[in-house]
């Protein structure tokens, strides 16, 4: 490996480390790491010897190679990039709703652009140019060991994180996580432009000595900047507590309700007749064994349906008898309206005719179709409504209460974008507890979890930990 560009790409990586608590924008952020793409084009347009006149035609392939790089990060480019892009609704509804569609599709064009490029477009880039080659690829073993050493450092780290004391803890992350990262993308940097190997000169010692004053500031500045204690809901995904019977039924949530949640979670399918049914797949298949769709039977038929679940066994719940028991036994509810590719107008209609009482401050709504949740705030202004999103790939509209997002995908920028404009944030489904204390100290407001009871338990600890910090910060890179 090229110590020189190994050691630019480092310095690059800690500067965006360091600026992202002070750089409080997508904007700023952006700045930074256009910044740093710029740097690292200059430099591969030098080691591949590339005349002045001809950079347009190197920044057009540089253009190409960073698009190509979004889906793993980037370097950081993705998550503020994302909020400079706005969809509409109904967009949106496409996008979420046949998302396993739309994810095959997008993934058919990226591989579709992406061999083109490496197979025809990058050679003629580079015979354009005129660009030196001498280009030497990592060997397999060199590739499995770097594979085998960072996979191990990241294992080793992650075992002994809690046990050593906390500022070692960050300083080992900061240090061997940004090395790590450094050295990955050095090595699809060097393989996408075909970098020769340069004379190994004295700079990247300087850079080191740099890059440990760097790694000191950002340790000092993370320790000082103590959080303020954060206490987020605790969510029970689909009434659950650990494996405590069948989810979404009134089997699981008695149990659930003696720990006195405060909040479940449950999803609900319009039913032929226009009633719903507490469930989460819009197939039986999985459930129980046998075939049908939710919107295509009545709501009688589908409450005999025996469903199974891990060993537990009972029958499908109406969400009549689901809401009776909860605003009995007094557990707020969140509750997801499953889009089943109905009417989005008449599903909302319907289900504000058949439980009025629902505009209480104590029960929320939220959906992954967009055009559903517009209805329930055209139609019931009063009632807080939530946006569910499997991924970010635009700006969040600004007109939800609150967002419930798959926690692979939330990071420090996108809770601070979020809070800014006072919005909450849930984070689903989360059941682990180091992620979930992670998730805590971002600042998330609510977490959805199968394990309430382990999980509340966690978000009771106040305490900073530096290393958590720096994890979540690393993390945002990716």
């Amino acid at each position: 490996m090229d110590l020189t560009f190994w050691s630019a790409i480092w310095l690059g990586l800690l500067v965006e480390l360091m600026t992202q608590p002070l750089v409080n924008s997508r904007g700023g952020q952006l700045g930074v790491v256009l910044l740093l793409i710029v740097v690292l084009t200059m430099i591969i347009a030098r080691r591949k010897q590339v005349h002045a006149s001809q950079w347009w035609w190197l920044l057009l392939g540089s253009v190409v190679s960073w698009f190509l790089l979004l889906p793993f990060g980037a370097m950081g480019l993705t998550a503020p990039l994302e909020q400079f892009l706005t969809l509409s609704p109904g967009i949106l509804h496409y996008l979420y709703v046949d998302r396993r569609l739309v994810v095959v599709l997008l993934a058919l064009v990226y591989l579709l652009v992406g061999i083109s490029w490496l197979r025809w477009g990058r050679p003629w880039l580079l015979t354009h140019l005129k660009a030196t080659a001498s280009f030497r690829p990592l060997r397999a073993w060199q590739f499995i060991c770097a594979a085998l050493v960072t996979a191990g450092g990241w294992l080793a780290l992650t075992m002994l994180e809690w046990r050593l004391p906390d500022i070692v803890s960050g300083f080992l992350w900061l240090l061997l996580g940004s090395l790590a990262l450094a050295y990955w993308w050095a090595v699809i940097l060097t393989a996408l432009w075909q970098l020769p190997a340069a004379p190994q000169q004295r700079h990247w010692a300087l850079s080191l000595a740099v890059l440990a004053c760097l790694v000191a500031v950002v340790i000092v500045r993370q320790q000082d900047q103590i959080s303020c204690p954060n206490r987020p809901l605790v969510i029970a995904h689909r009434g659950n507590d650990g494996n405590n019977g069948v989810p979404n039924t009134l089997q699981s949530l008695r149990r659930t309700a003696r720990h006195h949640p405060e909040f479940v979670e449950t999803d609900i399918q319009r039913t032929r007749d226009k009633h719903f049914i507490t469930l989460h797949d819009a197939s039986l298949r999985k459930m129980t064994g046998h075939s049908g769709i939710a919107a295509q039977m009545n709501l009688a038929a589908l409450a005999r349906q025996r469903v199974t679940y891990h060993g537990w066994h009972s029958r499908l719940t109406p969400f009549s008898q689901y809401a009776a028991f909860a605003r009995q036994k007094k557990v707020p509810l969140i509750v997801e309206i499953k889009p089943q590719k109905l009417i989005a107008r008449s599903t909302v209609h319907r289900y504000l005719k058949l439980y009025p009482d629902k505009y209480s401050p104590h029960y929320l709504i939220h959906t992954v179709d967009p055009l559903i949740a517009k209805q329930v705030t055209r139609q019931a202004p009063n009632i807080k409504v939530g946006m569910i999103t499997p991924f970010i790939v635009s700006k969040l509209p600004e007109w939800y209460q609150f967002y419930s997002l798959d926690y692979h995908t939330i990071n420090l920028l996108i809770v601070k974008e979020l809070h800014d404009h006072h919005k909450k944030v849930f984070a689903w489904t989360v059941d682990s507890p180091a992620i979930a204390y992670r998730l805590k100290q971002m600042g998330i407001d609510g977490i959805i979890t199968n394990n309430y009871s382990g999980i509340y338990g966690i978000i009771k600890n106040n305490d900073y930990f530096l290393f958590i910090q720096v994890k979540s910060l690393l993390l945002g890179l990716l």
